[in-house]
């Protein structure tokens, strides 16, 4: 996807929190992570949150849903 040519000249979006354990489960219905799923997902917040132009943003924003959906998609550890 060309992001330039979608978001060129658009105003940016406001900075988003970073998040925790509970934060992101709730977020996803309840589904628990574990810790290195949480700093991926806030990783790819904080690039968000660091990018100059719209473009970036969703770039950001496009690469952390796709790494929640694998989260998401990938089958459940027994506890």
């Amino acid at each position: 996807m060309n992001y330039k040519r979608y978001f060129d000249g658009k105003q940016r979006l406001t900075k988003q929190a970073l998040v925790n354990l509970n934060t992101l489960s709730a977020m996803f219905r309840g589904r628990s992570f574990d810790l290195e799923a949480v700093n991926e997902y806030n990783r790819w917040t904080k690039r968000f949150n660091q990018a100059v132009t719209r473009a970036e943003q969703e770039r950001a924003l496009d690469e952390r849903q796709r790494f929640m959906l694998k989260m998401i998609q990938a089958p459940r550890q027994a506890a």
